[in-house]
């Protein structure tokens, strides 16, 4: 029998004046870097504590930056920006727009290379469809490491709800059992600093999130396909893969420590990770799209080998299977 759920990343509350400095602190390092054209923020900070610094950077074609800009920040920066930064080409920029669903773009500092039109079209059914499907995807991918482990990622969990329900207004299915549940989550969120009495309930809504999310992707994945091309299995990182599948499912192989000794312990969580490796079982088609999605692969596919060798240290703007 598994062990009750613990506690990792909890949020703590935070003045939205850190968030500028620290979003200062990081501009002046990159406008200092050669080759730097612009920076963009995606989104804006909701609920300071909770949410999170995205900065879109865009270097001059061709050139490479292999430095890691987190490298600059103290703690209280990494609390702000929690993941690497994104980046494009010049050249590349328009299309990753043109093939991602993040918004809204705010230009901070350096050329508007988006012209209002970029900005303004709505991104092909297909491949709306296409990306939600992969978030989703990867958010059951999330919570089979927090089933498994017994440690929930509160602040992830909370930050991620969002997508989630923005990615059912795409798939049109916001009244499903997954959006009741996904807007209690975000309700949990929006309250998390002024009710402390309901943090106690996070575990309990973790697991009606996770059973709404399986039923919701074992249906949907039959009706409306996902797509990843000429592949019967696809590893989403060195200890992840999904294996194609009549039905969604995953399996664990590895050891896993106690969660009341792996949530007090960063060290502990790293070596537990690479003791374990995950097979996710999932429906999805290998071939039988059209040329929108085409395009949409193969300029993926060459945007992620030019931050490769180019900007390593950044991501790409793509879904979360493809970061």
């Amino acid at each position: 029998m598994k062990g009750s759920y613990r506690y990792t990343d909890v949020p703590e509350w935070k003045d939205e004046s850190l968030y500028d400095v620290q979003r200062e602190k990081m501009l002046d390092f990159l406008t200092k870097l050669p080759d730097v054209l612009s920076v963009y923020q995606v989104g804006s900070v909701g609920i300071p504590g909770i949410s999170d610094l995205d900065l879109v950077v865009i270097f001059r074609n061709g050139c490479k930056s292999l430095k890691q800009p987190l490298d600059i920040l103290d703690d209280e920066g990494r609390y702000v920006f929690i993941h690497n930064l994104y980046a494009c080409s010049e050249s590349y920029f328009r299309e990753a727009v043109r093939y991602s669903i993040f918004s809204p773009y705010y230009c901070l500092w350096g050329r508007h290379i988006l012209d209002e039109e970029t900005l303004s079209s709505p991104v092909a059914e297909e491949i709306g469809f296409q990306i939600a499907l992969e978030f989703l995807v990867q958010m059951f991918v999330n919570a089979a490491h927090t089933r498994e482990f017994r440690l929930i990622k509160v602040r992830s969990l909370l930050l991620h709800a969002k997508g989630v329900k923005f990615d059912l207004k795409i798939l049109g299915d916001e009244q499903c059992n997954l959006g009741i549940v996904t807007n209690k989550l975000i309700a949990h969120r929006e309250n998390w600093f002024s009710n402390t009495s309901q943090k106690k309930d996070t575990a309990a809504l973790f697991e009606e999130f996770y059973s709404a999310l399986k039923q919701y992707l074992e249906l949907k994945l039959l009706i409306c396909p996902m797509y990843l091309p000429g592949k019967s299995a696809y590893n989403i990182s060195k200890r992840v893969k999904l294996v194609k599948s009549d039905k969604l499912a995953y399996s664990r192989k590895g050891i896993v420590f106690p969660s009341v000794l792996s949530s007090r312990s960063d060290y502990m969580k790293k070596v537990q990770n690479r003791l374990n490796s995950f097979e996710v079982y999932c429906p999805f088609r290998s071939d039988g799209y059209g040329n929108v999605l085409k395009e949409y692969f193969d300029f993926h596919e060459k945007y992620r080998k030019y931050n490769r060798i180019h900007l390593p240290h950044y991501y790409t703007l793509s879904s979360s299977l493809k970061a």
